[in-house]
């Protein structure tokens, strides 16, 4: 599918379901490091205007690698944006139930985990069912970071479950090529959704990044009512940056029809984060 953003708007209701905000490093110091330099004008009030600009109505924030486990700034841009925008919370052995209701109060209604073994970010299987546990409790989603054949040992604690909405941030790391059987598994699941984003930075190709359209593709027809897309503004990671414009014409690049766009940008997340 073609898309000009020029010619027409974005869906009634439409999401990004991955951007991450910092405030002024003053008031709300970085707490470790993380994959790139985070800029001190990304704060909620921008994120807010490039969505106005674009049509986009709701989000989720992401916190940060960089501020750790201290969800501060996290809270507060959640109370700037009156309901718009759902949170996305870093997930700590350590933090406890109590913690985590506060957190709920306050907006937040997803545990992230990233299986980054150099970041020492990676859990544990016994942190890992942990926190399937204090979702399904919370009524929360568990969103995760990370490959089916990288960590085939914490994939097969998230197979295992049924009862708990989890989302696989980034196409699950693939690459362009077939898609792998152990994800192809995870997507067979009703509870398990995707996001179809950073194709960018998968491809092994330059602008446009043809060789990532075909896997792209693949993957959606495996999950078409369970894929959401994210732009990862402010785009810290690793990997050619994008302009949001272009995100947006590359991810209509992989869907079939108009129907497909506007479930992938609205229908599907408004589900997923209900």
């Amino acid at each position: 599918m073609d898309l000009s953003l020029t010619d027409g708007d974005l869906p009634r209701g439409a999401w990004d379901c991955h951007t991450h905000v910092f405030g002024s490093f003053e008031a709300y110091p970085l707490r470790r490091p993380g994959p790139g330099t985070p800029n001190p004008e990304a704060a909620i009030e921008a994120l807010m205007a490039m969505h106005a600009e674009l049509g986009i109505a709701h989000g989720c924030l992401v916190q940060p690698v960089e501020y750790g486990w201290d969800h501060s700034y996290l809270l507060h841009a959640l109370a700037a944006a009156e309901g718009a925008y759902v949170g996305v919370a870093m997930a700590d052995p350590d933090l406890g139930r109590a913690a985590m209701a506060r957190l709920a109060a306050g907006g937040v209604g997803a545990l992230r985990f990233m299986f980054f073994d150099q970041a020492k970010l990676t859990p544990t299987r016994d942190a890992l069912m942990g926190g399937v546990a204090a979702a399904r409790d919370l009524g929360w989603r568990l969103r995760v970071l990370g490959s089916p054949a990288n960590h085939p040992e914490l994939f097969a604690v998230l197979e295992a479950v049924e009862d708990v909405p989890i989302l696989l941030e980034h196409m699950a790391m693939s690459g362009p090529g077939p898609v792998g059987e152990g994800l192809a598994r995870m997507l067979a699941k009703p509870n398990v959704w995707l996001m179809l984003s950073s194709g960018h930075r998968r491809s092994r190709e330059p602008p446009p990044w043809r060789d990532m359209a075909e896997t792209c593709a693949a993957l959606y027809a495996l999950a078409p009512r369970r894929c959401v897309w994210g732009s990862d503004w402010p785009y810290l990671g690793a990997g050619p940056r994008i302009d949001e414009r272009d995100a947006l014409a590359l991810l209509a690049s992989y869907l079939p029809d108009e129907a497909a766009w506007r479930a992938v940008m609205a229908g599907n997340p408004a589900a997923l984060n209900a």
